[in-house]
């Protein structure tokens, strides 16, 4: 390789890198803004919620988390119970396991997967971006800031 093939395939290599970084930049600010406008952002939803699918008739947006209510009635219910002070972690992980209740992965509740629900701020109808900034979301809570604060407060 003579030394102008050598500058040429190097400025690509210094092209290919800076697109990449432009790239990732423009994607960055693409989830940001659209995390401060309340859209979800994860694959997954969170256990008491669903992601929207296009065929869905009550769907507007797929961004948008919707409520399952069967699992929703169990989340609140986990508030309550850690809130009365009488329930622990497993204790709820157990009831929930019990009541047939999976994770949003299928896999059965623990002390921990108890642990991130009570604290997640997406039941607060809240949208978390990369774990400190904290935006209103186009999703309905569920539950309120009250039984939120009487959770972590115990925590």
């Amino acid at each position: 390789m003579n030394d102008t093939e050598f500058d040429i395939k190097k400025t690509d290599e210094i092209s290919n890198e800076q697109r990449k970084l432009k790239i990732a930049a423009t994607t960055t600010d693409s989830k940001h803004k659209s995390a401060k406008e309340g859209y979800f952002l994860s694959s997954r939803a969170p256990f008491g919620y669903r992601k929207g699918k296009p065929e869905d008739l009550d769907v507007i947006d797929t961004r948008i988390l919707i409520i399952d209510e069967p699992a929703a009635t169990a989340v609140r219910n986990c508030f309550h119970l850690y809130a009365s002070g009488e329930w622990t972690y497993e204790m709820i992980a157990r009831k929930l396991n019990d009541q047939g209740f999976r994770t949003s992965v299928g896999k059965y509740f623990s002390r921990e997967t108890i642990r991130q629900m009570l604290s997640n701020r997406t039941y607060l109808g809240k949208i978390v971006y990369r774990g400190t900034e904290v935006y209103e979301g186009k999703h309905l809570p569920i539950v309120d800031q009250d039984l939120w604060n009487q959770v972590n407060c115990n925590h």
